[in-house]
């Protein structure tokens, strides 16, 4: 069994419970809700973020939460994990080596609960649980029907005495036990919850409610010792003493009578405890439960009783339950349907590349699920201007022509105009004239001498102005010349 919630009612009782089967050795549990789940947005280095705003989805695309960062205080959804969670308080406990055993009721730190149990995260509690095996019926009762299960043991009794029903203690109809010794005997009734009353010889006493079923209603048979039960009341012997007397259930002694019953359902077991105070009873296989009335008569004619005080015909399972703890950091959701999720990052954060959806499941167990969302860092980029020189083409020599470089010297001598020296040479040197050629992997400049020529250039005699006409002349005339002997 699981340990499930919904809403706490206490077990209303002035009731006496207890059991007279055996009760197991206290075990130790874990109780957590259906399901409880954490989320958690971090970077890559597992530092949580703050700045997220985060949506968990169904399959169908609904946002069944949504919140921002890590704050539990910025969480909209119907899951969110409170303070305490619910379980039932019939699927509180796990009982070893009981098969088809029926939970009759719950005690949570001795308060009986009968439907839902809260419990605070992180919070220890003693429980118990009472059950039944799930046995055999041993009786059934139709419908609309009151069995009288009457012991052989009454009779020894000279007093007449019998059950009343009926709203009132005035109205009602006894019927007589006298004459159905050691039977079973069924009678008619209307279906609903009828009072009743210990009738002992002329007097009578409430004796509590049986309740009459519209629907056929199974029984199981049991033997109860009534002192361990109710030891304040019921003796080891199986007498009760009351006023400092003690009363024979089975026999009457003079004027001092007793006289009881317990009912279960829609029968009264009218019971003679022996005389280690065992009785056995027909007892609702559903509930466990019966209770018991006694009527009294002293020798002095007093009387006294006690009716309606139920007891519970169970076994006992204890433990120490240990509510789970969630949780610190992060969203905590609880009680999720098992099935197939996505967890969504609405927003990019600062610095961060956006993530892309994460799917993911939900099982069905007790244990605590984690998911996180990473944001891993964004990728930076760099701008830089590059300058570059523009690198001039290598210019290498071809050995396998060799290049000579060499100065022009053109004489030129010109005719005489004038009256001084004429037969002076004017001598000129002309820049070096290259010439380049190309190779196949590189540039080859190679310059070729012009041998000096003079051609038929006038020769230059006159100094002066004139004389340095004619030298320019006669410049000319040798790059001309030494040009076209190329």
């Amino acid at each position: 069994m699981n340990f499930r919630n919904t809403a706490a009612a206490l077990f209303a009782c002035t009731a006496i419970f207890s059991s007279s089967v055996f009760s197991v050795s206290a075990a130790e549990h874990t109780v957590a809700p259906d399901t409880y789940a954490n989320f958690t947005v971090a970077d890559s280095e597992g530092n949580l973020l703050s700045d997220a705003s985060m949506q968990i989805l169904d399959t169908d695309g609904n946002v069944i939460a949504s919140w921002d960062g890590n704050s539990m205080s910025s969480l909209n959804s119907t899951y969110a994990a409170g303070s305490s969670f619910s379980k039932p308080a019939q699927d509180l406990l796990d009982i070893p080596d009981v098969d088809n055993e029926i939970i009759n009721r719950v005690k949570l730190d001795n308060t009986s609960l009968s439907n839902t149990c809260y419990l605070k995260y992180g919070s220890t509690h003693t429980a118990a649980l009472y059950y039944n095996t799930n046995e055999a019926a041993s009786l059934t009762v139709p419908a609309n029907k009151m069995l009288l299960n009457v012991d052989s043991r009454l009779s020894q009794k000279t007093s007449k005495f019998g059950i009343g029903i009926g709203p009132d203690i005035m109205d009602k109809k006894t019927y007589s036990c006298n004459e159905i010794i050691g039977k079973e005997t069924l009678y008619d009734m209307e279906a609903g919850v009828h009072k009743t009353y210990l009738c002992l010889d002329s007097s009578a006493a409430s004796g509590g409610n049986i309740t009459i079923s519209d629907k056929p209603v199974s029984y199981i048979k049991k033997t109860i010792n009534l002192h361990e039960v109710a030891p304040s009341y019921f003796n080891a012997d199986g007498t009760t003493t009351r006023h400092n007397e003690a009363f024979n259930f089975g026999i009457d002694e003079d004027k001092k009578k007793a006289f009881m019953y317990i009912i279960s359902g829609s029968v009264v077991n009218v019971v003679v405890p022996d005389e280690n105070s065992d009785v056995t009873i027909y007892i609702e296989s559903t509930t466990n439960k019966y209770s018991y009335a006694t009527h009294f008569i002293s020798n002095n004619g007093t009387g006294g009783g006690t009716s309606g005080i139920t007891l519970d015909f169970s076994n006992i399972y204890n433990a120490t339950l240990n509510a789970v703890s969630l949780p610190s950091s992060g969203i905590n959701l609880v009680n999720i349907e098992p099935g197939e999720y996505v967890f969504r990052q609405t927003n990019t954060i600062n610095g961060y590349t956006k993530p892309e959806d994460i799917k993911f499941t939900i099982s069905d167990t007790d244990e605590l699920q984690s998911f996180r969302m990473i944001n891993n860092a964004a990728k930076t980029t760099t701008s830089a201007i590059v300058t570059t020189s523009p690198t001039m083409p290598e210019t290498t020599t071809d050995t396998t022509k060799p290049s000579t470089s060499a100065a022009v010297t053109t004489t030129t001598e010109m005719p005489a105009t004038t009256s001084e020296a004429a037969d002076t040479a004017l001598t000129t040197t002309s820049e070096t004239t290259t010439t380049s050629e190309t190779t196949t992997t590189t540039s080859a400049t190679t310059s070729k001498a012009t041998a000096s020529n003079t051609g038929n250039c006038p020769t230059t005699g006159d100094k002066g102005v004139s004389g340095l006409i004619a030298a320019m002349a006669v410049s000319a005339c040798a790059i001309f010349v030494n040009r076209k002997s190329k």
